[in-house]
């Protein structure tokens, strides 16, 4: 299950079958045209005049992906397609001349132009470069107008069945590190495989590295009930214009953000509140889409709320893994209300309840501790059904939810005097009629983020639902 060292000759290769929730995004990969390749993104000022120049920042740029992969090998694996369901391979290099020669192949810069925006440059990777994408990539920018100081905007994209968005952003962090810190012949890492222990930094499946605990067999069944019981109905969402599946379309994003004091003001309200900024986040998105698509009567019997969460599990691995596995961690865990709750006429004690429920099911999964023992049946279902709905044509309608939480504690804000990090976000590739809510608190600042794609979701439509989600978070300032 863990890396095999596979070959020896001009470099070591590593590989090893995709486990886990890698199982789902590889063949969701395969089977909705490239809909799990993500992108975390970051836009950069320079703040050093040595780094003014472009060719000056792109070289820097180039050294420190080369330097980074003597820590991250990760950034240099592929998502191998075999008969046995696919693999994870890795390529080591066996001098910097040959890291930095794959690195380069890996590396795209887009030109500016006119009216050039973080947006038009994360709808470019998302639609035209992430579907075919195997490996990580890196993508980076100038951006036009935002400043006297140079700005960019730097993104890591890969297949989510070789890491997750705090993989990224670790990853992320470690180069603008080494950018900061200047490049020079005489600080190249000596490339030598065969002294060091790549296994050592190859993240294993999680279920070789997770904190040694015995999970009853008890356990991991009540887990798996409730996730039946969860997915026997479908969510309630927003309706798309079609539900047939598509290769048309953009992937796009509406974004808000709160300011430095009212993202303060709705944490204290949510602690006051015994709840955590997630629960509140997935409560108002439930009944900002009730407010928008009211349930007709025949909904309650085949549909409810449901968030199907991929959850980061780094605090149930090992102490040696915990703080730095760059690789998926992610496993499977839901939550869900009847839409009798959602629906209610009193928005407040709706909210309220449903806050309440949420709580309450995200307890079950922490207090189980079988996060890891579960998530390789539950990704293997969603697997097998993303290759039916492929081969039926069904499209694979839902809402998702994630909170990557506090982005400060994984990207610092400043690298030394070189480098200022402006704002950060996550996106993914949408090739289906889903849409996809991302929060984040960055420089104190709590931000919204839904991605669609523009075959299925017009923009007022999100634009509306991301309005009324906005207003509902304001509204728990007064429960």
């Amino acid at each position: 299950m863990n890396w095999e060292l596979v070959v020896r000759n001009q470099g070591p290769v590593f590989s090893r079958p995709i486990w886990g929730k890698e199982k789902f995004f590889y063949a969701a990969a395969r089977n909705q045209r490239g809909l799990t390749n993500f992108t975390v993104q970051a836009t950069v000022k320079v703040t050093d005049n040595r780094l003014a120049d472009p060719k000056e920042f792109e070289d820097r740029l180039r050294y420190a992906l080369t330097s980074t992969v003597g820590m991250y090998p990760l950034l240099l694996s592929s998502a191998e397609p075999v008969s046995n369901g696919g693999q994870i391979a890795c390529k080591i290099p066996s001098s910097w001349d040959e890291a930095d020669a794959i690195i380069a192949a890996r590396l795209k810069r887009f030109d500016s132009v006119s009216e050039y925006s973080v947006d038009v440059f994360l709808e470019t990777v998302l639609t035209r470069e992430a579907a075919r994408l195997a490996a990580p990539h890196i993508f980076y920018a100038p951006l036009d107008g935002a400043g006297e100081a140079p700005t960019y905007t730097i993104a890591i994209a890969s297949p989510h069945c070789i890491m997750d968005a705090r993989g990224a952003m670790m990853i992320l962090q470690s180069i603008l590190k080494v950018m900061s810190e200047g490049a020079d012949e005489g600080s190249r890492p000596r490339w030598n495989p065969g002294t060091v222990d790549y296994l050592d930094l190859l993240p294993p499946p999680l279920e070789l590295v997770k904190e040694v605990s015995a999970i009853s067999d008890e356990s991991v069944d009540r887990c798996l009930r409730k996730w039946r019981q969860d997915t026997s109905k479908m969510n309630h969402i927003l309706p798309p214009k079609t539900r047939s599946p598509s290769g048309e379309g953009v992937t796009r994003r509406v974004l808000y953000s709160f300011s430095q004091e009212e993202s303060a003001r709705l944490f204290r309200k949510h602690k006051s509140l015994g709840v955590t900024n997630n629960t509140v986040l997935q409560a108002s998105l439930w009944l900002a889409t009730v407010m928008l698509a009211p349930p007709r009567d025949e909904d309650y019997s085949s549909s409810h709320c449901v968030s199907l969460l991929a959850v980061d599990s780094r605090d149930l691995l090992s102490a040696k893994w915990s703080n730095t596995y760059s690789g998926l961690c992610l496993c499977d865990a839901s939550v869900s209300c009847p839409l009798e709750m959602a629906a209610g006429s009193d928005r407040n004690s709706a909210l309220l309840q449903m806050m309440r429920k949420i709580t309450a099911d995200m307890k079950f999964w922490r207090d189980s501790g079988a996060l890891v023992d579960v998530v390789n049946t539950t990704a293997e279902g969603a697997a097998t059904w993303s290759g039916v709905a492929a081969q039926k044509g069904i499209g694979l309608c839902n809402a998702f939810t994630s909170n990557l939480g506090i982005v400060d504690s994984v990207i610092s804000r400043f690298h030394g005097s070189a480098l200022e990090v402006l704002d950060v976000s996550a996106s993914g590739r949408i090739t289906e009629p889903q849409y996809f809510t991302r929060a984040w608190t960055f420089n104190g600042k709590y931000n919204i983020q839904v991605n669609y794609n523009d075959h299925y979701y017009d923009r007022t439509t999100i634009d509306a639902f991301l309005r009324t989600v906005v207003e509902v978070l304001r509204s728990t300032l007064d429960l």
